[in-house]
């Protein structure tokens, strides 16, 4: 009855990334699970290799976290990206604010919101000044941040300079020095998820939320983002790097 339960909700589903019943009874290997879309998140990050070395090679962030942490949003990506619709969320954001409007945008689908975090954090905080100059606007009005903003969100090099900043925010916000790089990883990937602005107990039980890649109003089974993010680590990162 299990079994026959879960080929109905794959039958039913309109839209699945999902190969077989197969693939996912089996539950662990997410390769095979997203299949195609899985396959075009790695070539992404293959043909943008000198990219992501050049970008953090002077850089304190950890590129072996943060590309692992930013890879299940290329899968995503892959399978919404017949349905992304951008323009008209950029008109209500940048007019009423992400109070009104907030949205993925971009490579890494991150939210004006996710930004305007950031930018509170470091601003407050002052611990970092090779990131502080990410986020000055040089007072400009409310209406022309966002359009920079959203400007920067649409930008491969600028997504990259937000992950750089995410990562830095992490690091300084927790201990996750006697954690292994797997767990570590799952830690990065659930507070990239699910917001950096819970704490450290609220990050860790969230690891295991099963809510990728369709959120959690999606009826049918789903999966860990941050295990997703550890599993490319492990089966996927060390042949491209």
């Amino acid at each position: 009855m299990k079994y026959l339960t879960l080929l109905l909700v794959l039958l039913i589903s309109k839209s699945t990334p999902y190969s077989s019943l197969q693939t996912v009874l089996e539950g662990e290997n997410y390769a095979q699970i997203f299949g195609k879309d899985y396959r075009r998140a790695i070539n992404f990050i293959k043909v943008n290799k000198k990219y992501f070395d050049y970008h953090f090679k002077s850089s304190k962030a950890d590129k072996v976290l943060i590309v692992s942490t930013l890879f299940p949003e290329r899968i995503r990506y892959s399978i919404l990206s017949d349905y992304i619709e951008t323009e008209a969320n950029e008109i209500l954001y940048t007019q009423f604010g992400s109070d009104y409007v907030d949205f993925s945008i971009g490579y890494f689908q991150m939210k004006p919101s996710f930004v305007e975090n950031m930018e509170k954090y470091i601003l407050k905080n002052h611990f970092d000044e090779n990131i502080l100059p990410y986020f000055y606007y040089f007072d400009k009005k409310e209406i022309e941040i966002r359009k920079e903003r959203i400007k920067r969100l649409k930008s491969f090099n600028w997504q990259l300079k937000y992950a750089e900043a995410f990562y830095l925010i992490v690091n300084h916000k927790y201990n996750t020095e006697n954690m292994s790089i797997e767990e570590r990883i799952e830690f990065f990937a659930s507070a990239y998820n699910s917001g950096f602005n819970k704490t450290k107990e609220q990050i860790i039980k969230n690891i295991d939320n099963e809510y990728f890649p369709y959120g959690t109003s999606y009826p049918a089974k789903q999966y860990s983002y941050s295990k997703v993010a550890s599993f490319f680590y492990t089966n996927s990162y060390k042949s491209i790097f």
